[in-house]
C-alpha cells in the first residue's frame, strides 16, 4: 500500500474515533450542536473514504477504460453529497421540533471537544506534510478541509460554555454546524458534477497550460 492510500486510510480512521468520542459526548450531554458536530465528522469519514477509494480505484486499468476508473469516484460523490446533505436537513428538523434541553456534564463535553481539536488539528498537519511530500492534491484538499472543521468544534465549545453559565446558545450553534454540513455537501456535490459533466478548468490555468506547451519547441 502506498504512502498516499496508507494517509487516506489513516484520515478515515481519525475521522471515524472523533465521531465516536463526540456522538457519545453528545448523548451524555445532550447538546443538539455537539450532536450535528458528530454527524459533521461523521460526513467528513465518508468525504475521507472516498478519497480512498478513489486512490484505490483511479489507477485500474481495463481495455475499455484505458484511461482508468477515476470517474467512479466523482460518481460516489455525487451520491455521497446527498446522503451529506439529506443528514444536515434531518437535524435542522431535530432542532425545530425538539424543545430547549438542559446541557448536562457540560465537563466531559468540553473535554472531548477540546480533545478531538487536538487530534484534527495534528492530522490536518500531518495529512498537508504528506499530500506536499506525494504531490497529491487530494490529500492537500482532504487536509485543508479537516483543518477547516476546527471552526465548527469552536462554535459548539462556546455553546457548551455559554450553557454552564446559563445561556442556551446550544440550538443557534447547531443550525452553524448546519451550515457547515450543508457546505461540505455542496462543494462535494459541486466537484463531482463538475467531472462528470467535464467542465473546463479556469481560464488562467488553461493559460498556463497553453504556455507550458508553446514554450517547448
Amino acid at each position: 500500500m502506498e504512502v498516499s492510500e496508507r494517509t487516506a486510510l489513516f484520515s478515515m480512521a481519525i475521522n471515524l474515533v472523533i465521531f465516536a468520542i463526540k456522538y457519545l459526548s453528545a448523548s451524555a450531554s445532550g447538546s443538539i450542536a455537539l450532536k450535528a458536530e458528530a454527524f459533521h465528522t461523521l460526513a467528513d469519514f465518508i468525504a475521507s473514504s472516498t478519497v480512498f477509494i478513489g486512490l484505490k480505484i483511479a489507477k485500474r486499468k481495463t481495455k475499455s477504460f484505458p484511461y482508468g476508473l477515476y470517474k467512479i469516484e466523482n460518481l460516489m460523490s455525487v451520491f455521497i453529497s446527498l446522503i451529506i446533505l439529506y443528514t444536515g436537513y434531518e437535524i435542522v428538523l431535530e432542532v425545530i421540533n425538539t424543545n430547549t434541553i438542559e446541557i448536562r456534564n457540560t465537563g466531559y463535553a468540553i473535554l472531548s471537544l477540546l480533545a478531538s481539536m487536538a487530534i484534527t488539528f495534528w492530522f490536518s498537519r500531518y495529512e498537508k506534510k504528506i499530500g506536499k511530500k506525494m504531490n497529491s492534491p487530494i490529500l492537500l484538499a482532504d487536509a485543508a478541509h479537516i483543518r477547516s472543521d476546527v471552526l465548527s468544534n469552536i462554535v459548539v465549545l462556546a455553546a457548551v460554555l455559554t450553557a454552564s453559565i446559563g445561556f442556551q446558545f446550544d440550538k443557534i450553534a447547531a443550525f452553524i454546524v448546519v451550515g457547515f454540513i450543508a457546505k461540505t455537501g455542496i462543494q462535494i456535490l459541486i466537484d463531482g458534477v463538475r467531472v462528470l459533466l467535464d467542465a473546463s478548468l479556469d481560464y488562467e490555468t488553461l493559460s498556463k497550460v497553453e504556455k507550458i506547451i508553446t514554450d517547448i519547441p
